[in-house]
This record gives C-alpha cells, structure tokens and sequence, in this order.
C-alpha cells in the first residue's frame, strides 16, 4: 500500500474525442503537477469500474506544443548537418510569460557578479535584460526591497544573443 499525498490540482477542460465502450479517449487542459494516470483511477472509481490509461501524449507544455516537436531522428540528422540554427529556440523563449526587467548599463556589472538590482513593477520570477535587448539571466523579485535577486546569471555570449 501507497500513501499518495493530495494536491490541488486545476483542471480546466476534459473533452471527449472518442467513445466506444470500454475505451473513452479524452483531451484534458490541467495545471502542472496533475497526474492524468491518477484521473483515469479517480474516473473509474467514480463510475464504479475501475479504469486506467492505454495511452498518453502530452500535446503542450506551456507556450511549446507537439506540433513544434521534431523527431530524435530528425534532430540527430541535423546535428549531422550542422543545421543546430534550425532547431534551437533561444532559452528565455520558454519564459515569454514572466515579467522582463530592463536593467540600466551600471546595474548589469552588479547583477553580472551576482548582486541584487533594482525592479519596479516586476513581481515573481522575472527575466533581465539590458537596454539593447540582451537577456542577462533569471531572477526573483524581493518585493519589500523592490529589487531583483539573481537566479541565474547569463553573459550574453553564452546566451547567443
């Protein structure tokens, strides 16, 4: 026996797709963290047959979904081929949805060997960048200093800006 912690867990949308007895395909809009496998078990339990998954393809993750996707194969043909432009993404992309915080020129030195930096109206995690549109990393917002903590420090070479 398991003890399976609970969790809040957001589901925004269950749609039926396919439905032919005993096999029922649905498409599910959640939050991160929710365990489809443990929603078919609650299904089942729920309409007194027990069920569980056949299959499972997770079609989106944030701003990245499986139509962006590419194969193994694919990619490895390409590496091959020294096509790496081809397939990258530049790493904030998966970030878009974070407030950005422009640091003024004398603040990226601080920030650069780690040190806080002002933010204003920027709350959580934050992405930095300096005037030219150069992204310098990852950060969290100390709300009662209104400055920035340094998460993760990128020079912009290492970031191919």
């Amino acid at each position: 026996s398991v003890d399976i912690p609970d969790r809040t867990v957001y589901i925004i949308s269950i749609e039926i797709v396919h439905w032919i007895a005993p096999t029922l395909r649905i498409h599910v809009r959640c939050s991160k963290g929710t365990y489809i496998r443990s929603l078919a078990r609650d299904l089942g339990v729920r309409v007194g047959t027990g069920a569980h998954l056949s299959r499972l393809v997770r079609t989106s993750v944030g701003r990245f979904t499986l139509r962006d996707a590419i194969t193994l194969d694919d990619l490895a043909a390409r590496m091959e081929q020294s096509a790496w432009t081809q397939v990258s993404i530049h790493p904030d992309v998966a970030m878009l949805d974070f407030d950005a915080v422009i640091v003024a020129e004398p603040d990226i030195i601080d920030w650069a060997r780690g040190r806080m930096i002002p933010a204003h109206n920027a709350s959580g995690v934050v992405r930095v960048y300096d005037a030219d549109g150069r992204w310098h990393g990852v950060g969290r917002v100390e709300p009662t200093m209104d400055s920035v903590q340094p998460v993760k420090v990128i020079h912009p070479e290492q970031a191919g800006s």
